[in-house]
C-alpha cells in the first residue's frame, strides 16, 4: 500500500482502498496488480477467490455518499461475476 492510502473492511467479504492525491490511471494501476498479488500468497487450502473492483473519483463529495456509491458499483460488479 501506498503511503497516501489507507485500507479497511467494509463488510464481510468487502475492502475499500482510499487513495488521497492519486489519478484516475494510477487508482488503476493498483487495482489491476491486486489480483496478481494475492495470487503470489501461499494459502494452506486452494479457496476459490474473486475479485471485484472499481474506481471512484472523489471531491468534496460527502463520506456517506461515496460509500453508498462504492457499496452500488462493487454489488454491480460482484452480480457480474456471477453470471
Amino acid at each position: 500500500m501506498r503511503k497516501n492510502g489507507q485500507i479497511g473492511r467494509h463488510g464481510g467479504d468487502e475492502f475499500l482502498i482510499f487513495l488521497h492525491n492519486t489519478s484516475r490511471e494510477e487508482g488503476f494501476g493498483i487495482i489491476e496488480r491486486i489480483p496478481q498479488k494475492i495470487r503470489e500468497i501461499v494459502w494452506e487450502s486452494d479457496p476459490k477467490v474473486t475479485i471485484s473492483g472499481g474506481i471512484i473519483l472523489a471531491g468534496t463529495d460527502e463520506l456517506t455518499h461515496l460509500f453508498r456509491k462504492a457499496d452500488q458499483l462493487l454489488s454491480k460488479a460482484k452480480h457480474q461475476h456471477k453470471k
